[in-house]
């Protein structure tokens, strides 16, 4: 059968058992073919049984731009606004319909339907018949909770209160960034208690009965095959299959009254709705009100419990969740293989981080129930967290492969390729999302960051407009916006959007973090020059590596390398050439703080928004940044109460490699050293220092031996019973004897679920001053080891000193890291530009699987660094002095307008 056809027919039987929301996703991957005016109606039905008024609106809207004549459209876009208590927009819709039907009465169905409803409502002004707002027929009411589970109200009459919640549309769910309740998530809690009742009242999977099951697979079957190849009327299909409706399914909330039931998921669709619409205070309101009448209601305390989360109420989130999974847990004691409720679990323990056990529930739902999509997508997420990428992937792909157009699929696939780098896959699923919903916003705020990492900033530009153009007040997209617009020196659209931030209302710590980063942005553009960029860009030769592919960074390492690379070069003549006095009486210097500016400075100007900042300068401000190492990103930069008294205790970054369960992407690699470093610490000094800075001994008890052969933090945790760092240490050229302190191996527990593992680099006053003077005495041998030739050597042997000092320097410089951000980058940065000022020129990669700053934090000393680096460095080195023919890079490039111009030419 075409997939056409297939499409008809399922969606014939989805209407047939009132699976409202499954029947929008099919109509959606139709109307993704082609515009149907009929479908469009359908779908504005199938809209207006959820009572989602606004979509139902909407969608009438859109059949009526298609075709002024479409009666439905006009009669349920009346019945909705009627329903939203707009009597007068309803009445004048219904006119303005009734009007074009006896001018062409094509339908004398729906004409008698318009004008029995105009008259019923000119008559009395007011919209007594509530029979009518969503169907003209005698059908009953329906509340549908989850997709899964349809509330049959047989015929009582419900107020038709606004909910705008979407809670069966995947397309309108944007779960990538932001946790949304969706039809998927809100499982019924209509728990059986009894084994008579589950006899009386059983529902499948797809929420039809075993008699609605008969009368879809066998007699409903035969009349609905002409849905398979043509359009028809939704409320035709609803009507067909009245009689199975009325047989009368009993689905009831354990303890509640049916009428309370219905009142309690009307509530319930409303407080997910203000969730997904980011009114977090307007949704805990509701969810509080819904608590204090049914105190174990599940989806009301996971639904409190995300507002809580995102408002960055923890403590108050983990109590709804904790709360929510009990009463799951205990829903399991009557049914024990419920695919709906493990998948229910499975999705709250992943909310809770609990990422084993919703691995654990995710995967026995989906052994029973084998086509559950959204099981296998957050199966996928949970999998992906504990660092399973290849079962993670085919998970995410088993969804994909139930449904071609489930959104959120593909774009928690496009988030997983992302997370590992892999631009190619990731742009190739955010295309397929677009294809199936070009007015996903989510879609193009991701490719726009995909876009803005590879540096083609221009590009990023028309994705995050696009995507503003659907949600215009997305803080997200305006900020990165802004970020890119300012990238380019394209100041004035950068401001407008960095003013635009700071103008929304937040109602979250993740928007009040970027309006911070908005302020601090206004500050710094307005101290740049805007200065018309170079008309040319010298076509320089340069090889460099870096974690991803982006061609503004390489650029920017290169001319970096290259302008630094002529300083020193012209540094170390003046050395050689100078005799002792000369040298006091010129007053010229160049120190190693002003041979790492340069990389900084072309670090800082590559990417505005990335605050590089020399660690020192944040102690004479009164407030401070805390520096933070976040799961999906290198380093990122937090508001923090820390003042500059406490920046002279201790303020330092903080690098996870373990977060709770999460295994972090780009650091996890380095978990099982860093583990082991820990362990032989521990065993040589016999104590570890706790979160107070005291000092716990192990040195009895058989502790040392249980730490030896601890294979895991829980274990190493239960040794020590708190939460503890240990320092690494860092021995000293500059004095014999002398062991710096290097970084802290931090072990936290995270609540019952996990551990914090991760590298704290202290920045006190004391340890810069003793960094200071080391890497001035490392910069003062690598000058000497090349400056005591009589002439440059050209022989690589005779500069195997060289090389070593300057590794040396570079060793001192990651364990110092002095930087709030970028440590990492322009250190390397700095060793390709001094080995290019001894005209050697590195042309080989950083081996896969390498992090040259990890080397050196865990490496006890110097030698121990160079072991490590000298194997696949030194023999990718040449001697190379083409680079002296190059032009002045500070004179071709002198202002910061020249030098945006040089990095995002290329992307014109």
């Amino acid at each position: 059968m075409a997939p056409a056809a297939n499409d008809r027919l399922e969606l014939a039987k989805l209407c047939s058992g009132r699976n409202w929301s499954k029947a929008i996703r099919v109509l959606d991957s139709i109307l993704a073919e082609s515009s149907s005016v009929q479908d469009i109606c359908n779908r504005a039905f199938c809209y207006s049984r959820l009572e989602l008024h606004k979509h139902v609106i909407k969608d009438c809207d859109k059949a009526l731009q298609l075709n002024p004549n479409a009666l439905q459209a006009y009669i349920l876009k009346g019945n909705a606004l009627s329903a939203l208590g707009r009597k007068e927009e309803a009445l004048r819709v219904w006119e303005e319909g009734y009007q074009n039907a006896v001018c062409d009465s094509t339908d004398l169905k729906q004409l008698l339907e318009l004008e029995e409803l105009l008259t019923g409502t000119r008559e009395s002004r007011l919209f007594a018949g509530e029979d009518h707002s969503m169907d003209a027929s005698s059908c009953e009411t329906k509340v549908v909770v989850s997709e899964d589970h349809i509330m049959d109200s047989s015929s009582t009459n419900v107020s038709t209160t606004e909910t705008e919640a979407i809670i069966c549309e995947d397309h309108g769910s944007s779960s990538v960034t932001k946790v949304v309740i969706s039809e998927d998530h809100v499982t019924d809690s209509r728990i059986k208690k009894s084994s008579t009742t589950n006899a009386e009242h059983t529902t499948n999977s797809s929420g039809v009965t075993p008699s609605d099951k008969e009368s879809v697979d066998g007699r409903r079957l035969e009349n609905t095959q002409e849905i398979c190849s043509n359009p028809v009327d939704g409320t035709e299909i609803f009507s067909m299959d009245n009689d199975t409706a009325k047989m009368g399914r009993k689905v009831v909330v354990t303890g509640i009254p049916r009428t309370k039931s219905i009142s309690l998921d009307l509530r319930l669709s409303r407080g997910i709705s203000q969730v997904n619409e980011g009114n977090y205070d307007q949704a805990v309101s509701i969810f509080d009100q819904i608590l204090r009448e049914t105190p174990e209601y599940p989806e009301a305390l996971i639904g409190r419990g995300t507002a809580y989360a995102f408002q960055r109420e923890l403590d108050a989130a983990i109590a709804d969740f904790t709360m929510a999974i009990e009463d799951l847990t205990k829903a399991l004691e009557f049914e024990p293989n419920s695919p709906d409720v493990l998948h229910e679990r499975g999705i709250v323990n992943f909310k809770f981080k609990d990422y084993h056990s919703a691995v654990d529930d995710l995967s026995r739902c989906i052994k029973r129930a084998k086509k559950n999509k959204s099981a296998y997508t957050y199966l996928g997420l949970a999998l992906s967290a504990i660092g399973e990428y290849g079962q993670a992937e085919e998970a995410h792909l088993k969804s994909l492969h139930l449904d071609q157009c489930f959104l959120d699929a593909w774009a928690h696939l496009a988030q997983f390729y992302l997370d590992l780098t892999n631009s190619e896959k990731a742009l190739h699923c955010l295309e397929k999302v677009l294809l199936v919903n070009g007015r996903f916003a989510k879609a193009y705020y991701l490719r726009g960051l995909l876009y803005h990492g590879l540096g083609q900033h221009r590009i990023a530009i028309k994705d995050l407009s696009l995507g503003l153009s659907i949600e215009n007040s997305n803080v997200e997209c305006l900020y990165l916006r802004a970020s890119c617009y300012h990238a380019i020196g394209e100041y004035g659209d950068a401001v407008k959007d960095y003013d635009a931030v700071l103008d929304l209302e937040h109602d979250s710590m993740d928007k009040f973090v970027l309006q911070c980063l908005a302020f601090y942005q206004a500050i710094i553009k307005v101290s740049w020059s805007v200065v018309q960029g170079s008309r040319y860009l010298w076509h320089l030769s340069y090889q460099t590596v870096l974690g991803t592919v982006h061609a503004c960074k390489y650029r920017m390492a290169g001319l970096a390398a290259i302008e630094l690379a002529q300083k020193v070069a012209k540094y170390w003549r003046f050395l050689r050439n100078a005799t002792k006095n000369d040298k006091y009486a010129s007053g010229r210097s160049l120190s190693w703080q002003d041979v790492y500016s340069v990389a900084v400075k072309w670090r800082q100007i590559s990417e505005p928004c990335d605050p590089v900042v020399w660690s020192l300068k944040l102690r004479v401000s009164s407030s401070s940044l805390c520096i933070v190492a976040a799961p999906l990103s290198p380093v990122c930069l937090q508001p923090s109460a820390l003042l500059s008294e406490e920046f002279n205790s201790g303020f330092g970054s903080h690098t996870p490699m373990l977060l709770g369960q999460a295994k972090v992407v780009r650091y996890y690699p380095n978990y099982q050293r860093t583990f082991d470093v820990a362990k032989s610490i521990i065993k040589d000094i016999k104590y570890v220092n706790n979160a107070a800075d005291k000092i716990v001994d192990l040195s009895g008890s058989g502790k040392l031996q249980k730490i030896i052969h601890a294979g895991s933090c829980s274990d190493m945790y239960d040794v020590i019973g708190e939460n503890f760092w240990v320092g690494t240490t860092c021995e000293s050229t500059a004095f014999e004897g002398k062991h710096l302190e290097g970084t802290r191996i931090t072990l936290q527990r995270m609540d019952k679920i996990g551990f914090d593992f991760a590298i704290r680099t202290p920045c006190t006053p004391s340890r810069w001053d003793e960094y200071t003077e080391e890497m001035a005495t490392a910069w003062e041998a690598i000058c000497s080891a090349y400056t005591s030739e009589m002439y440059p050597s050209n022989d690589l042997t005779m500069l195997e000193n060289v090389k070593d000092a300057i590794l040396r320097m570079t060793y001192y410089w990651y364990n110092f890291m002095p930087l709030s951000r970028g440590s990492a980058v322009v250190g390397y940065i700095v060793l390709l530009g001094l080995f290019l000022a001894a005209n050697m020129e590195v042309t080989g990669s950083i081996p896969p699987g390498v992090q040259v700053d990890w080397e050196a934090i865990l490496s006890p000393n110097p030698d121990a660094f160079l072991s490590s680096i000298k194997p696949w460095l030194y023999p990718s080195v040449r001697i190379n002095t083409a680079w002296k023919d190059y032009p002045d890079i500070t004179l071709a490039f002198a202002t910061t307008g020249s030098i945006i111009a040089a990095l995002s030419s290329y992307d014109a």
